[in-house]
């Protein structure tokens, strides 16, 4: 019976070594993914609050302006067609062309 008692001994040994590598296995991982989130966030840009500048244009995919904001003595917002034509004036000179 020794031989018995020593074949089960073993058995649980090695079943406690696998629970133990298992535990192990998914601290290890855990780990490795919160070390990853970490790096990740550290060089993802923050947003900003603000955004500044004297004039922002819109394009179309062809490249033409199609809304254009004016900050200024004449401060503006001028709305265009896709084929260029003002929709909507806000502010400004009429005479005063708004594109690029």
């Amino acid at each position: 019976m020794g031989s018995t008692d020593a074949l089960s001994e073993l058995e649980a040994r090695v079943a406690s070594l696998e629970t133990s590598l298992r535990r192990t296995r998914r601290v290890t991982i855990t780990l490795a993914l919160s070390l990853l989130l970490a790096v990740v966030s550290a060089f993802t840009p923050q947003a900003q609050e603000e955004l500044s500048t004297q004039r922002l244009v819109l394009t179309d995919a062809q490249d033409a302006p199609v809304l254009a904001l004016t900050a200024g003595p004449e401060s503006s917002l001028v709305l265009r067609s896709p084929t260029g034509e003002e929709l909507l004036r806000l502010g400004g000179s009429p005479a005063r062309r708004i594109g690029h």
